[in-house]
């Protein structure tokens, strides 16, 4: 007999849900108390949840902070039940601080890149109303901006300083630009199906170039347009060299091949029917093969097109397909008699990349 062993029950007693009987704010001058409830997702006569509760507390924290009350602060609820305690009474007590206005605008760091530019990205002006959010949407922007340029360890910090007499706050943006990061090595992970050489023609970054964001966003999203690819995932080595960095692509491949089909009815071809098999991604070459039936089953007739596609022919950024069709339709010109139309041929046709998202042909 195994005396290790024990049995643990667990009884649970469910409460009833409580409801929100009223809310009340308390604290304010500057705004009126249904101004901020309007904010709030917790409503009387709704059931009360504390995740709602806390995602209230951080919206009107953002309102009064975007609205120039950057010494905004949550004081404290109070919580009343009812006897029954099926109903619960919520009391929030808020300090608004005073409310500023943007004074001087000041940055610095900025060796690399020109104050001009700098200026175009910063989202609010002297003398507009303090607003956290557009300063957390220029450091971010400014840092994507350095990003772009292969300064991946950039980075902005604010600096405030209060006139609380005048109203004012002024505002410097210290930036750290750090230095330009290359890309040594580029490993490509994950691939069974799929050749080297497929995934890694689609990348813009490469070996001894600067590694920038816009070119790795890109670079991820082309891999993901190949058809066949679940996830890509991609990972920054730090070398010896503080200046370049390895970088290791991991794919993740998804399924190759599709097929479709459907009956229909309509007034002139009558019962239809319509399939369609397409494999992507033929011997891990990243070709495309498609089959498409389109059948009129009270005329007996079936119409076919194959499409083949090698999307970079030689290795060069030219693709190369082929159509062949075999199409009839029935075809009234004006008279009271039908003619059948028989279209049946081959289509070849090349394609140029101009840029990194449209094609020549």
């Amino acid at each position: 007999m195994n005396t290790n062993k024990m049995t643990i029950t667990f009884l649970i007693t469910e409460n009833n849900k409580i409801i929100v009987g009223e809310v009340k704010v308390e604290g304010m001058v500057f705004f009126k108390e249904k101004e901020i409830l309007k904010l709030m997702k917790i409503k009387p006569e709704k059931v009360f949840n504390e995740d709602n509760y806390q995602i209230d507390l951080k919206s009107i924290e953002t309102f009064y902070k975007d609205n120039g009350f950057i010494d905004y602060k949550f004081v404290s609820s109070k919580v009343v039940y009812n006897d029954a305690r099926t109903k619960l009474f919520l009391i929030l007590n808020i300090s608004e601080g005073s409310r500023y206005k943007i004074g001087s605008i000041t940055y610095d760091g900025n060796s690399a890149v020109y104050n001009k530019e700098i200026e175009k990205i910063i989202k609010f002006k002297k003398g507009q109303i303090f607003n956290q959010s557009k300063i957390i949407e220029t450091i971010s922007d400014i840092r994507e901006f350095y990003y772009d340029r292969g300064y991946l360890g950039a980075k902005a910090v604010p600096h405030f300083n209060k006139d609380a007499d005048g109203g004012m706050i002024s505002v410097n943006l210290s930036i750290k630009e750090g230095s330009v990061l290359y890309v040594g090595n580029i490993y490509i992970d994950g691939l069974i199906s799929t050749r080297n050489k497929v995934i890694r023609r689609e990348l813009l970054v490469k070996p001894g170039e600067a590694l920038t964001n816009g070119n790795l966003r890109r670079s991820i999203e082309k891999i993901y347009n190949l058809g066949f690819v679940d996830n890509v995932e991609h990972q920054v080595l730090t070398t010896d060299n503080p200046d370049v960095v390895d970088l290791t692509i991991s794919v993740t491949e998804g399924d190759f091949g599709m097929v479709t089909g459907g009956i229909g009815y309509s007034l002139d071809n009558k019962l239809v029917a319509t399939a369609q098999v397409q494999r992507m991604n033929i011997f891990g070459l990243g070709q495309k093969l498609s089959l498409s039936l389109f059948g009129e089953l009270c005329k007996k007739r079936l119409n076919y097109e194959i499409e083949w596609v090698e999307p970079w022919i030689f290795d060069k950024n030219v693709s190369l397909g082929f159509n062949v069709f075999n199409l009839k339709k029935n075809r009234n010109y004006g008279s009271t008699e039908e003619c059948e139309e028989n279209r049946t041929g081959f289509v070849a046709k090349a394609r140029h990349r101009i840029n990194d998202y449209v094609r020549r042909v």
